[in-house]
């Protein structure tokens, strides 16, 4: 069973077995099941710390899956290339909005896992994976032949051909969803979203 098939049902387990995520005014840990759509029972006055390991790791399996496609594309075509936003040798994937949307531990967490997973692609295709300006006004726009990595949510990082992008930030530059345009989630998400994140892209 491949790494995304085996997360996708671990997720499914985890979310139709989610207990409450607060704990008891007297510190221990509530035994109750979360309320439909939550992450909390709603009885306990300390039902407001969310439990977001789920949130975090299934983006983090979303962004592997992502540069895992990347990858692919790479291998199939040598004359394809991938441009990340940032500078020089650095990307800005995850920063801005996105670093003020997470908890530190879990932002922290999940940008080092994209540090990771950009370093690796780079070192495997040396040449062929740059970083600079994304989007419609950059000097190469995205095609077939030129993938265009940002930064994206849950709400328009898969949208069907000629669907406008919203969104600030990286999204704002993007314009319509197109070849080449290819986002990846940098920002947290629902829990009714999780499932979004590993579809097929």
């Amino acid at each position: 069973m491949d790494p995304v098939t085996s997360g996708r049902i671990n997720l499914s387990i985890q979310i139709s077995m989610v207990r409450c995520s607060c704990k008891t005014l007297k510190g221990a840990r509530c035994k109750r099941s979360a309320s439909s759509n939550s992450i909390f029972c709603s009885v306990h006055a300390m039902c407001k710390k969310p439990m977001t390991s789920i949130i975090v790791n299934t983006v983090m399996l979303h962004q592997t899956k992502r540069f895992e496609e990347l990858r692919n594309l790479l291998k199939r075509d040598q004359t394809v290339k991938v441009i990340l936003p940032g500078s020089g040798n650095t990307h800005s994937l995850g920063v801005g909005i996105a670093r003020a949307s997470w908890a530190a531990d879990d932002y922290t967490k999940m940008h080092n896992h994209l540090n990771k997973l950009v370093k690796r692609l780079a070192a495997s295709f040396p040449g062929r994976v740059s970083f600079g300006m994304v989007g419609s006004s950059a000097k190469t726009p995205p095609s077939n032949k030129v993938i265009h990595v940002w930064g994206a949510n849950a709400g328009n990082w898969n949208l069907s051909p000629g669907s406008l992008i919203v969104g600030s930030g990286q999204a704002s530059a993007m314009g319509k969803q197109r070849p080449g345009v290819f986002g990846i989630v940098t920002m947290p998400v629902t829990l009714k979203e999780l499932p979004s994140l590993l579809s097929g892209s």
